[in-house]
This record gives structure tokens, C-alpha cells and sequence, in this order.
């Protein structure tokens, strides 16, 4: 048998092998450093990976390793180390995406920086909605695209592939730095030293992760301790009213309010009494507009069913319970300060007060320009 080559006369441009982009080079790394981490010195400590380490890495995070070597920017000030990064570097669609890890020392991830992206599409994912996901994050944590981390409409890959970096380099970072007994004992939550900002003396600031995001600190003291004194007792009455107003932890009263009150009346503290007797002022002059048990609501938008509907059914729900309809405040106990019990179509959802208020107003304001029917944020209004 014999075999020929076939030729073929293509025109120029006409085969390619692949698509090539201009690079997006959004920070380099010496930008994503200050970023992070202010004037802080930065030691850059590189770790060669053996056969070992990639067996031991693909244990841990069912990841593959098949780099040579990795660096580590360790940030120090005052001979402490405040935090770590990694500059990874994952294909998205077919180009790999290079982007900043930064985790502090209790193995948490503090923020995600992308730096250049060579994608002809999906340069989105650099957007704070989407990283902000992995803050806080730690290797104990799925971190995984429609589990715990959504991914960006129109750039799956590209989410997928910083999804992947940062497991892989909470990975890393426990293979090469393994928790210590010392770092277990600091609170779990994302911590810096207070630091004096870059060109602004006297100004300290301070960050932990509390309430599900990062919360920023800035203040003026005449000395770190003073800074840090300071910042301490106002992260600690946040904590505080987390414990009180959290509809994220099952164990805050909020949470036990929602959970309880369908049986019998709870008894509740202070601020929540503080806060509520607001609410249903709130919801009483704007006939219900402004209403904090629109849980169930917010709920039926999340999972795209009509609006319109939804209320209609929540309303014949609490009709056929005996309670009056959603929109409508919960009743309180004014001397023990107690919920009386409500339906299971009735949630507090503290947090969309002062936006109920504000849409109220621009409903309004539209209204008397003639428009009838228009959105606002994700609820359409007809009037």
C-alpha cells in the first residue's frame, strides 16, 4: 500500500491555529503589592515543588501542581508578618489569566486582584462583585463555581479559572506555611494590624472579615496601640450586632426570631426591640412600601418567579393563617418586648428598610412625571 501527501493551496490568514488577543495588563505587581498591603516591606521566598509536594497538594485539593516552582510574597512590618500572596496564573477560555492571592496569616483569603487578562472576552471577571466572593474563603471551603462561588454570566471559563487559582493557592499556602497552634488562636476572622496609611501620617487603618464582606476601618490616633484600641472596640460592637441582626448565622436572634415566633411570642433584646419598633413606624407611614417580612419576597425574585404572582400567593397564604397580608407590620409587645407568633410567609429581612423608603420616594417623583409603570432595582411597580 502506498501513501501520498495531499497538499492543499490555502490562502494567507485563512488557517490559524488559535486566536491571540492583546494582553489587558490592568496592575503590575508591584501595584497589586501596595494595594494590598501599603509600604509594607515584601520578602519574595521561592518554594520548588517535588514529586512529593504535588502528590500531597493533589490529595488536598484534588487539584494538579504541574508547575516547577512557586514564590511567595510575604509582606512584613516591624518584623511581623501581616499577610502572603501568590501570582497565579490559570487558562480561562485558552490564554491564561495572571492574578494576585492575597491571604492573611490565619489562612483566609483577604482579596483577589486581577492583573492581566489575554481573553478576547470575560475581562469581567476583574469586577470587586465577583471577587469579593472569595474573601474570606479557606481551604476547608468548596470554592467551587454553583456551589459556594457564582460565576460571571457570559465568562464561565474565565470564572472557573479563578475559581481554580485561589483553591490552588489556599493549597499551597497550607502545604508551605501549615497552620500553627499560635495561629489558631487568633480570632478566625480576617485581621491586619492597624497601618499607617501611605502618605497620610497619622491615619491607621484596619480590616477584618465580619458580617460577610470586608470591613475597613480609617482612623486618626497619635499612635498604632492607640489605632488598634480604638478600631478593637468598634469591631467588637459589630460582632455584637451581628450576633443580633445576622439573617446568615442560625444561632442570631434574628434568626431565632424568624425560626420561633411561627409557635409563640419570643422575647427579644433591646436593639432588636430598638430597630423593629423603627421598622413598623417605617411600614405604617408608607402603607406597607417600606416592609421588613419581605423575606419570602425577596426569596420568589432570587429564584426568578414573578413578583406579582408570588405576593398574591404570600397573601393568600397569610389570609387563610389569619394574619394580615404581607406588607403589613408584625405585631409587638410593648411591655415584655416580644414578637407575637407570625406566619410561615412572614420573615424579617432587616437590611431593605432604608431602600424600601428610597423607592418609595422615586415612585413618586415618577409618578407625577406620568410614567405608570417602571423598575426599580429588581421589583417592577405599577401604580
Amino acid at each position: 500500500m502506498r501513501y501520498g501527501l495531499l497538499a492543499f493551496d490555502v490562502p494567507a490568514g485563512i488557517l490559524t491555529f488559535g486566536h491571540t488577543c492583546e494582553a489587558q495588563v490592568f496592575l503590575t505587581e508591584d501595584q497589586a503589592l501596595r494595594s494590598l498591603f501599603g509600604n509594607c516591606r515584601i520578602e519574595r521566598r521561592e518554594k520548588a515543588l517535588t514529586d512529593e509536594d504535588r502528590q500531597a497538594l493533589l490529595k488536598a485539593t484534588g487539584l494538579r501542581f504541574p508547575e516547577s516552582s512557586f514564590r511567595f510574597l510575604v509582606a512584613e512590618r516591624n518584623g511581623a508578618t501581616i499577610g502572603y500572596s501568590l501570582v497565579m496564573n490559570e487558562i480561562g477560555k485558552s490564554e491564561p489569566i495572571t492574578f494576585m492571592v492575597a491571604m492573611s496569616p490565619e489562612h483566609r483569603v483577604v482579596d483577589v486582584l486581577v492583573m492581566v487578562f489575554r481573553e478576547s472576552r470575560g475581562a469581567e471577571i476583574r469586577e470587586k462583585r465577583f471577587l469579593r466572593q472569595f474573601q474570606g474563603k479557606k481551604s476547608a471551603d468548596p470554592i467551587t463555581i454553583d456551589n459556594d462561588i457564582v460565576n460571571y454570566s457570559g465568562a464561565t471559563l474565565s470564572s472557573k479559572a479563578i475559581t481554580r487559582g485561589v483553591k490552588r493557592a489556599l493549597g499551597l499556602f497550607n502545604h508551605f506555611y501549615p497552620v500553627s497552634a499560635s495561629t489558631q488562636k487568633v480570632s478566625p476572622a480576617f485581621m491586619l494590624p492597624a497601618l499607617p496609611m501611605p502618605h497620610q501620617i497619622g491615619t491607621y487603618r484596619q480590616v477584618r472579615y465580619m458580617m460577610g464582606t470586608l470591613c475597613d476601618i480609617r482612623l486618626h490616633a497619635d499612635s498604632s496601640a492607640h489605632a488598634s484600641a480604638a478600631a478593637s472596640a468598634a469591631f467588637s460592637e459589630i460582632r455584637r450586632l451581628e450576633k443580633v441582626f445576622s439573617a446568615y448565622d442560625a444561632e442570631s436572634e434574628l434568626s431565632r426570631v424568624n425560626r420561633e415566633a411561627l409557635r409563640a411570642s419570643v422575647p427579644v433584646s433591646a436593639d432588636m426591640w430598638k430597630l423593629s419598633r423603627a421598622a413598623v413606624g417605617y411600614a405604617k407611614a408608607t402603607g406597607g412600601v417600606v416592609d421588613v417580612t419581605v423575606g419570602p419576597l425577596l426569596k420568589a425574585l432570587r429564584r426568578g418567579d414573578n413578583i406579582e404572582e408570588a405576593g398574591e400567593g404570600l397573601c393568600r397564604a397569610s389570609s387563610r393563617r389569619g394574619a394580615p397580608p404581607v406588607g403589613r407590620p408584625v405585631s409587638s409587645d410593648q411591655f415584655g418586648r416580644k414578637f407575637y407568633p407570625h406566619t410561615g410567609c412572614r420573615r424579617l429581612a432587616r437590611r431593605h428598610c432604608g431602600s424600601g423608603i428610597a423607592k418609595s420616594i422615586r415612585c413618586h417623583y415618577l409618578s407625577k412625571t406620568g410614567h405608570r409603570s417602571h423598575v426599580l432595582g429588581n421589583i417592577r411597580t405599577l401604580h
